[in-house]
């Protein structure tokens, strides 16, 4: 986070291997506040207090998640799509803007080597069943962050602020064409605060077609 500067330490500017003054590692926080004996600036003890509230952060404070709207950024709990009795008519690249579900990652924390991943399901007869979903960022380029162009699980982490979608797919869809409705459930868990998982749910709804002869 900082460094040490002033007299010796100018020579070698922002040198984090020797003259570190606050950094972090996981889900530990040093800081090296008070080294300068009893004068301490008010400017350096507000700082002081600063890291011991994100370190407590950091610590103790996991990782939320918020399906919303993409336009008005409210939390949604229900999305519909128009279908008929052959299939989900959401179900075309032209209309995956419409039929995406966009989610953001609210994280307090501030530890290093942290990585937040998500995970989905959907319940089957009362019985929640896994489901890989691509993701991508909103105002990113058209290309998951969870899976390689042969749809196999890659390293990746969701970062706090950023504002998510994910592509319902065509196994979500039919199954949805199938019964009407279905509860989906996203989890996002902290590598930093494995215990501690956060979800969040939305029911999809198939809107039915009149056809007219």
């Amino acid at each position: 986070w900082y460094c040490l500067s002033g007299g010796k330490y100018d020579n070698l500017p922002n040198d984090v291997i020797n003259d570190y003054y606050i950094y972090s590692v996981g889900n530990v926080t040093y800081s090296g506040a008070g080294h300068s004996g009893d004068s301490v600036t008010l400017d350096e003890a507000r700082l002081f207090i600063n890291t011991m509230i994100a370190a407590y952060q950091t610590a103790t404070t996991p990782p939320t998640i918020q399906i919303i709207d993409p336009k008005s950024g409210e939390e949604l709990t229900d999305k519909f799509y128009v279908g008929d009795d052959m299939s989900i008519l959401a179900d075309s690249p032209d209309s995956l803007a419409d039929s995406a579900i966009y989610f953001t990652v609210i994280d307090p924390s501030l530890g290093s080597g942290k990585v937040i991943t998500a995970s989905f399901s959907y319940r089957k007869n009362g019985v929640p069943t896994a489901i890989t979903l691509p993701i991508y960022v909103k105002g990113g380029a058209a290309i998951p962050i969870n899976l390689d162009k042969n749809e196999n699980s890659i390293a990746y982490t969701l970062s706090g602020g950023a504002t998510y979608y994910i592509d319902p797919t065509s196994e979500l869809l039919d199954i949805l064409q199938e019964n009407n409705r279905v509860a989906l459930t996203i989890t996002i868990t902290s590598n930093l605060l494995p215990s501690q998982p956060a979800h969040a749910d939305i029911t999809l709804h198939k809107l039915g077609l009149f056809l007219l002869d």
